[in-house]
C-alpha cells in the first residue's frame, strides 16, 4: 500500500487537458471575465498559501476585510497629495 493511500489523500485525477481538476478549475476561474481582477488575486493569493479547499464566501469576506483596512490609510493621504503636485 502507498503512503497516499494510506495518508487518505485524494489521488490526483488528471483530465483531457493533462490538467488536475484542481487546475482546470482554477484556470476556468482566472479566464472568468465577469470576476473581478481583485477577486482573483485573492483567489490566487490562497491557492498560493496551499488552500484549496475553502467556501466561496470566503473571498468576498477578504475583500471587505482588504478594503476596511486600507479605506482609512487613502482617505488619510488626500491631504498629502495635495502637495505633491507640480
Amino acid at each position: 500500500m502507498d503512503k497516499s493511500a494510506q495518508s487518505g489523500a485524494n489521488p490526483i485525477v488528471k483530465t483531457e487537458t493533462g490538467l488536475s481538476e484542481e487546475d482546470e478549475r482554477v484556470r476556468d476561474y482566472q479566464n472568468n471575465p465577469n470576476i473581478p481582477a481583485d477577486a482573483k488575486s485573492i483567489a490566487l493569493l490562497l491557492r498560493s498559501s496551499g488552500i484549496t479547499n475553502y467556501d466561496p464566501k470566503i473571498i468576498n469576506q477578504l475583500l471587505d476585510f482588504m478594503h476596511r483596512m486600507s479605506s482609512p490609510y487613502a482617505t488619510l493621504s488626500l491631504p498629502i497629495q495635495c502637495y505633491n503636485t507640480v
